[in-house]
């Protein structure tokens, strides 16, 4: 291995603990070694990292690690293999928790989490546990579709130890947020020593369409990362350990979320959930990073700046916007590409759901920063709100279709309003009458409820009706169907949390 080098320290303002960091490069190999005592040594860690940013990109095979302080060896790991821009850690002993999950609603940090009425609560997830370069019960191709545990604003196992205190569930988030370190999006510039400056490469890409610099990525990783289905993992253990590697991978996470697009096109949004999910991380990123940091983070401001330009636009663009989508049917969506499907044309649609994901992660970012971006989701809440309050037009029998048509066919004009957009979608994609009673699949009812609910707690009133209607839904359908109701998206109705 090489030299050591000193890149500074880490004073935790939740954990109330400091930890070095001694980076050494293997000269022969692509392997980082990030040693990372306490100071004074009573806790000791090692990172082991594969990958260089600014080479070609190669997977590693299997190795095994020996831990060794002084000439004593305290620990050794068979690592089932060395994916690029993966790493693992182990660590004398875990960061202590801290906070609960009371704390954090109470301090507005998450969502409030609760039972929802007398409906049955789904099950805390079984217990996982963590191995290096293992997944801990998280869907290695994240682009899977399809209602998953680790999709949400938590995971299953996140939302489940918040509401409820559930001990295994706490141990299944400790463990998913180390395998954060199994998914290849750990962009650290080997020069600086820190993930990527986006602010000095912002054309950066991994995108096959290139970038400037165009940066490689490697395939056959164990993890496919993906934007639009992309599970929170790191955030909360940060915010009750204050340990630093889970903030680390939170900005790695952000860092790829801005690379996975190609140049001219990241402040576009082609599917609203990617929207939902990346500026979600973005915003966590910029909440929970310390005004002062080591050389091995980036700075609070940089994630600030980027989270601003992000907001700024949004008002310009959508809040502020002049076209029907924005005016009338409140969406974010610019890429009206060419997909279809079944009777809908392609360039016509949105996709309610998605939308309903957007609110809920603007949401929490109004909980974070309400003067910032509150108005920004009372803009968007006005779409849902149109959909489920049975005056806009709309059936709110069928309030989160699949797919929801917004003019005829690509090359015609925008629907005035949301009856006429009903009158379409009823006769094109042969839609019941109005009714005031759901129809349709269970889970987008989850999701629509849960983004109400989040309307609640933010003090949204115009949402009450609506908010009221799809709470006695659900109540309903979960009792009728005999199905339990799923912690991830249990949003209380109200602003206050557990004392």
């Amino acid at each position: 291995m090489g030299q050591g080098r000193d890149m500074g320290a880490f004073v935790s303002p939740i954990g109330k603990f400091e930890q070095r960091c001694i980076r050494v490069d293997s000269p022969d190999t692509p392997f980082t070694v990030l040693f990372r005592p306490d100071r004074g040594d009573a806790r000791m860690e090692v990172v082991v990292e594969y990958g260089r940013l600014w080479t070609p990109a190669a997977n590693g095979g299997a190795y095994r690690a020996s831990i060794f302080r002084g000439a004593t060896q305290v620990a050794a790991a068979d690592v089932p293999r060395a994916d690029w821009r993966a790493r693992w850690r182990w660590q004398s002993a875990p960061r202590r928790v801290v906070r609960d999950g009371a704390s954090l609603m109470r301090d507005h940090l998450v969502p409030v989490f609760a039972p929802l009425g007398n409906a049955q609560m789904e099950t805390a997830p079984r217990t996982q546990t963590w191995h290096p370069m293992e997944a801990a019960g998280l869907t290695p191709y994240m682009a899977t579709t399809g209602d998953r545990p680790d999709i949400g604003p938590l995971t299953e196992a996140q939302a489940a130890w918040v509401g409820s205190g559930d001990s295994g569930a706490l141990q299944t988030l400790l463990a998913q947020a180390e395998a954060a370190g199994t998914v290849p999006w750990h962009f650290r510039d080997e020069r600086t020593g820190a993930p990527i400056d986006l602010a000095a490469y912002p054309e950066a890409s991994i995108h096959p369409n290139g970038g400037k610099p165009n940066i490689a990525i490697a395939d056959k990783t164990l993890f496919t990362p993906d934007k639009a289905h992309q599970p929170a993992l790191s955030f909360l253990p940060y915010a009750i350990t204050g340990d630093p590697y889970f903030l680390e991978e939170l900005q790695f996470q952000a860092t790829f979320n801005d690379l996975i697009d190609p140049p001219g096109y990241k402040m576009k949004v082609g599917q609203v959930r990617s929207s939902a999910w990346s500026l979600r991380t973005l915003a966590q990123a910029a909440t929970m990073t310390p005004d002062n940091v080591p050389s091995w983070l980036r700075p609070k401001a940089a994630w600030s700046s980027m989270l601003n330009e992000v907001r700024n636009s949004f008002r310009t663009r959508f809040v502020e916007g002049r076209d029907i989508p924005q005016t009338v049917f409140r969406t974010t969506q610019t890429e009206f590409d060419d997909r279809g499907g079944g009777p809908v044309p392609p360039g016509t649609q949105i996709a309610p759901w998605q939308e309903d994901f957007q609110l809920l992660a603007l949401g929490w970012l109004a909980l974070l920063d309400r003067d910032g971006w509150l108005p920004i989701f009372r803009w968007k809440a006005g779409q849902t709100i149109a959909r489920t309050n049975g005056r806009s037009g709309w059936n709110r029998a069928v309030a989160t279709p699949g797919t929801l048509m917004l003019r005829a066919n690509k090359d015609a004009p925008w629907c005035a309003n949301w009856a006429e957009a009903w009158a379409l979608n009823q006769r094109v994609q042969n839609l019941p009458p109005p009714s005031d009673e759901w129809v349709g699949l269970l889970t987008p009812l989850t999701f629509t409820r849960a983004a109400l609910a989040m309307a609640m707690q933010l003090g949204v009133d115009e949402a009450r009706a609506s908010y009221a209607w799809a709470d006695d839904q659900l109540l309903g359908k979960l009792a009728g169907q005999r199905k339990k109701m799923p912690w991830r998206f249990a949003l209380a109705g109200s602003n206050h949390s557990k004392s």
